[in-house]
């Protein structure tokens, strides 16, 4: 922003040499930084809501898929469902840019039974 306003204050005074000095300044600048991505959110918090059935022990059904695909996880609630005979498990993951969404929920799905999930995209403030 400074670099703008330093072009536009050049221009204003007739010193176009130093305008256009700031400007390319300012394109170099942002390349690189586009190139490196700097300020990208390297993993994204999402919330992954998953039920299961009781026979499935909710401690550590998923520590091996969750591994597999090098996604970080936190176990936020576990709560009975349909008359005690289904758990639902609401965890807070951290899931990589280069993690397939549709490849976790596959096997995720696969080890659940094929019940319900949920895959929060933006969990902002919510309730666990």
């Amino acid at each position: 922003m400074l670099f703008s306003m330093a072009a536009g204050l050049a221009c204003g005074v007739g010193a176009y040499g130093y305008a256009a000095l700031f400007t390319v300044c300012l394109c170099i600048l942002m390349f690189v930084l586009k190139a490196i991505n700097f300020g990208a959110n390297k993993a994204q918090t999402k919330l992954l809501k998953v039920t299961i059935p009781e026979n499935l022990g909710y401690e550590e059904a998923f520590d091996e898929i969750f591994r597999k695909f090098g996604v970080g996880y936190e176990l936020k609630k576990v709560r009975t469902t349909e008359l005690g005979s289904l758990y639902e498990l609401v965890y807070a993951v951290q899931i990589g840019p280069h993690t397939s969404q549709k490849e976790l929920l596959d096997a995720v799905r696969t080890r659940n039974g094929n019940l319900d999930i949920t895959l929060t995209m933006n969990p902002v403030v919510q309730e666990y």
